[in-house]
């Protein structure tokens, strides 16, 4: 999971359980403050009880009222109980419905809370589907002048009560449901922007190789950590491009100095091979050095050229060429090195096309993978050549016989001074410049070179380059 997504998540995360955890208080202690308040009205009711005995006759006032709408307590049970417990005056709702607490509850003052069932109608009391109600109840002695003339239950449905909550639950839900989208869409679109440099980092970065070093980090105008990461990765870059550029230099320099005693060297056997006075041994032994010469010089020339990475296309003649031309000529030559192995180097399918580019270097480049391919493609093995225009441009397809390239070196055969064996390189006398050499001339073509490869089943090499006819 991205940064970016797991800040996101963790914040809102976060914001929920905080968001939660305030709803959760507010609900409880709403409930709360409601109860009491209900339990503030409920001994309030019980102090009027105890107001209205009268010692003359040992009752209550209301006790001898008979129609329904004058009695006092027609929104709640209650029930007073002489001192001996026996029930002597029930309200109407207590004549219906019958809260049976616990003995002891009954000189509790604090409230509690019971559902019971309703089996009748009865005024004033709503129950629920399932004909259920819930009452808040509490027992209390009554007193006179300090002598206990009794005991009381009162009760309330608490359906309002449970009304108000659940209506502030509702409330919340939306609250939160709303609250918890513009979270996620307000962190979300907020780390974003946060993130934004570093994706700006990221895609430079990955767009920053060996061969475009000049390129910098720009659009990072941040002062705090990400403006300063952009300025040392930026400071990083400027130490690898001079360290490049010295090895590129080092490279130029070293291979100037060397071509000239080479050329000496070389012109010097060349003439000495005309001696007459030199014995064959001899003579078979300048001829070995000179073809060593001739190696070397190609190295040479092959480190010259990919010194020249930065300012190549400028080095470069481009002019219209016959593509197939060039193929065939290539492939003619080669023809030579497959026939020292009795390989079979066929070409096929070779449409003309004409495409913008240097003809000395379009040669250099089929000819080094072709090369390649002769080198590690076994005696009686078989190479194909074969082209196919599609569009804009022409897919030009080596495919090879050979040993394969392992996968875990296939993503780096384009790299400089790379073998696959280093003992295989060494019998066939590559240097690692070959593939490189080849990449360089496609990208200077604006083309590109893709390898495939199954270990013993052989490898294919795809040019694909622009044509103009």
């Amino acid at each position: 999971m991205k940064i970016g997504y797991r800040f996101a998540s963790l914040y809102f995360v976060i914001t929920l359980i905080i968001l939660l955890i305030f709803s959760l208080s507010v609900y409880f202690g709403m409930q709360r403050i409601l109860l009491n308040t209900l339990d503030e009205n409920l001994r309030f009711v019980v102090d009027s009880v105890e107001e209205n005995y009268d010692p003359a006759t040992d009752k209550f006032e209301y006790m001898d009222k008979e129609p329904e709408e004058a009695d006092p307590f027609l929104e709640y049970y209650v029930v007073i109980y002489d001192v001996s417990g026996r029930p002597i005056y029930k309200s109407a709702i207590a004549q219906k419905v019958s809260l049976k607490l616990p003995l002891s509850d009954r000189q509790t003052t604090r409230g509690r809370t019971t559902r019971i069932t309703v089996k009748e109608a009865v005024q004033w009391v709503h129950p629920d589907r399932g004909g259920e109600i819930t009452f808040r109840a509490f027992n209390r002695k009554i007193y006179y002048k300090d002598r206990q003339i009794g005991w009381v239950t009162i009760a309330r449905p608490i359906e309002g009560i449970d009304e108000s909550l659940n209506k502030l639950a509702f409330v919340f839900s939306i609250a939160i449901l709303g609250t918890v989208i513009l979270i996620a869409l307000g962190s979300y679109f907020m780390t974003k922007r946060v993130l934004f440099p570093i994706d700006i980092i990221t895609r430079k970065a990955n767009q920053i190789s060996h061969e475009n070093l000049n390129e910098r980090i720009r659009n990072v105008r941040s002062n705090d950590e990400l403006g300063a990461l952009a300025a040392t990765l930026n400071g990083l870059l400027d130490r690898l491009q001079n360290a490049f550029e010295s090895r590129r230099q080092f490279m130029a320099d070293a291979a100037h100095e060397l071509k000239t005693p080479l050329a000496v060297l070389r012109a010097h056997w060349e003439e000495e091979l005309n001696n007459p006075v030199l014995s064959m041994v001899i003579k078979e032994k300048l001829t070995h050095d000179i073809e060593t010469l001739s190696r070397m010089n190609h190295l040479i020339n092959n480190l010259l050229l990919l010194s020249q990475t930065e300012n190549l296309q400028s080095n470069f003649t481009f002019h219209p060429v016959r593509l197939d031309s060039i193929i065939q000529e290539v492939a003619l030559d080669a023809s030579v090195l497959s026939d020292l192995k009795s390989q079979t180097l066929r070409t096929e399918q070779l449409p003309e096309v004409t495409i913008q580019g240097d003809r000395e270097r379009l040669y250099q480049l089929f000819f080094n993978i072709l090369e390649n391919a002769i080198k590690y493609t076994p005696e009686n093995g078989e190479i194909r050549i074969l082209a196919e225009r599609k569009d804009e441009t022409v897919e030009v397809t080596i495919q090879d016989s050979g040993p394969g390239i392992p996968a875990k070196d296939l993503p780096y055969i384009f790299d400089r001074f790379y073998r696959v064996k280093k003992d295989r390189s060494r019998r066939t006398g590559g240097s690692g410049l070959g593939l490189s050499i080849a990449r360089l001339i496609a990208k200077a073509h604006g083309g590109r070179i893709t390898a495939e490869s199954k270990t013993g089943v052989g490898s294919v090499f795809k040019i694909k380059l622009p044509v103009t006819a």
